[in-house]
């Protein structure tokens, strides 16, 4: 299903963003956040439905990029510093829910729970006390364990509970809130990771079913990893191809928004050694890029003229160069059975 879905995101009639559009999204984006989150509550799925209506693009392209937007707005230290916490426990006079605080905060609501739930289970141990590595991912680990067992059901463990005294919360309303955020934040929490997870693998097997159906030979990254080699790209072709006339000996799948930043640091830290390593090559941004974002925020134009295509899906027109031998030779990467 979600193969079918993916291959649905992306008809041939499809066009890259332009920078304006970006730009108006974001913007967009950033009023509701100051302005209207508190009057709309949950307003999270009109917010993007009114933006993918009134900006003519399409709705899963807008949710990758309120998706992505949303990260950098509020990390956990910051959450931790600034006031969240108090004002849920010892101010709350409005008695607001902690999906509500996120909101007013500008927050993850999965984070903002995640940091109540963390403060509920070290209260003997405030926030800004120094705690080792270790200490701190078993925290985490033990933390995950409670979000993956979270039912409507279920009691919440008996050191949650014990550390509820005094508070003033009860367990049934933690218990509604926390699930309250999970099913409320498609951007953060175990359960989105998973989903997330999956969706890359479904996308690398579309472009890898994509690749066979075409008769493009391919090694993808397991088999390249069985070889000792480094800086795998999703598919390695190990005959050579033609897209729209500029030859390609790699693919990457990217089941994500291409905005500016993420395109920036996905080059430096990825696509430019596969160039250096093997030659030009293709990126597959599924839920679509800027295709003409500022030049000294993303020099695209440079990144062309250095062999790298930039896509939005599968192109149609490829062409197989049997006459050309593979960048890597098949000796290094044995060819699939």
């Amino acid at each position: 299903q979600i193969c079918q879905y993916g291959a649905s995101l992306s008809p041939i009639t499809r066009r890259s963003m332009k920078n304006k559009e970006y730009v108006a999204a974001i913007q967009a984006m950033d009023t509701w956040w100051h302005v209207k989150a508190q009057e709309q509550g949950n307003g999270v799925a009109k917010l993007i439905h009114n933006l993918s209506q009134s900006l003519q693009i399409k709705y899963e392209v807008i949710r990758a990029i309120f998706s992505q937007r949303i990260k950098p707005w509020a990390s956990r230290e910051s959450l931790k510093n600034s006031g969240i916490l108090d004002t849920y426990f010892n101010l709350n006079r409005d008695n607001l829910s902690i999906y509500s605080l996120a909101i007013k905060h500008r927050s993850s609501p999965y984070q903002v729970a995640d940091c109540v739930l963390e403060h509920i289970l070290d209260s003997e141990n405030p926030f800004g006390k120094a705690a080792s590595k270790a200490t701190l991912e078993a925290q985490k680990r033990r933390r995950k364990v409670i979000w993956d067992s979270l039912t409507v059901q279920q009691t919440l463990p008996e050191d949650v509970r014990r550390n509820l005294f005094g508070t003033g919360i009860t367990e049934n309303r933690l218990r509604e809130e926390l699930l309250e955020c999970r099913a409320n934040d498609f951007t953060n929490g175990t359960l989105v990771d998973r989903i997330r997870h999956t969706m890359g693998n479904e996308y690398e097997y579309l472009l890898q079913e994509s690749l066979s159906t075409l008769g493009v030979a391919y090694a993808n990254e397991k088999t390249q990893r069985d070889s000792s080699l480094t800086k795998t790209p999703d598919v390695v072709l190990l005959t050579p191809v033609e897209i729209y006339g500029q030859l390609c000996y790699w693919i990457e799948s990217k089941a994500c928004f291409g905005d500016p930043a993420t395109m920036k640091d996905q080059f430096m830290y990825q696509f430019k050694s596969y160039l250096e390593r093997i030659g030009p090559g293709l990126v597959i941004y599924w839920y679509d890029f800027v295709e003409d974002p500022p030049q000294e925020e993303a020099p695209m134009d440079a990144w062309k003229r250095g062999g790298l295509i930039i896509l939005s899906d599968m192109p149609r027109d490829i062409v197989l160069r049997r006459d050309l031998p593979p960048k890597l030779i098949k000796a290094q990467i044995p060819a699939p059975r």
